[in-house]
């Protein structure tokens, strides 16, 4: 069975006056093998906000927090998410987050957001460009190998016969 993930553009406003912030995630596509590590990154251009945070939608839910970073310090993750997702923050600017040892459970949408704090008034327009994780099982018990092709903007999963690369 193949999970499916996709994120959409996330569109923030909070109440006052209007600023405006680019967030951008990549990599905009990635297909991986369960049991393997994804990493997804999050850069904030035209503002230095003091918050981010990772979120996940799983399918027909609602948005679950993962973790939130204040400042430069490495995120702080939720109950749920403690024991195989790891974050770092470098700086005002990025974020990066991991989930290890990938599960099928791991299908979602995930959703990088940031802001000044957590009460502000300002208006800020915060969005980002689309991804596509997509956790994919281990299809060697069918007798495939798993092939990765990676293209700029995606990393695909695929899937051959074992004779056909041995030979």
């Amino acid at each position: 069975m193949f999970g499916f993930i996709s994120v959409h553009l996330l569109l923030l406003l909070l109440p006052g006056s209007c600023t405006g912030s680019l967030l951008s995630q990549w990599p905009q596509h990635l297909s991986i093998q369960k049991g393997k590590t994804a990493e997804m990154h999050c850069y904030q251009n035209g503002m230095s906000n003091t918050n981010m945070y990772w979120y996940r939608q799983l399918r027909g839910a609602g948005l679950q927090l993962i973790a939130t970073s204040i400042g430069t310090s490495d995120p702080t993750f939720e109950k749920d998410f403690k024991t195989r997702f790891k974050g770092t923050r470098s700086d005002l600017e990025s974020c990066s987050l991991k989930i290890l040892k990938l599960e099928v459970s791991d299908t979602a949408v995930y959703y990088c957001a940031a802001s000044d704090h957590s009460d502000t008034n300002t208006c800020r327009a915060v969005s980002k460009t689309s991804r596509v994780l997509r956790l994919l099982e281990d299809r060697l018990e069918t007798g495939f190998d798993n092939i990765y092709q990676h293209t700029r903007s995606s990393l695909m999963f695929a899937p051959f016969p074992k004779n056909l690369l041995n030979g």
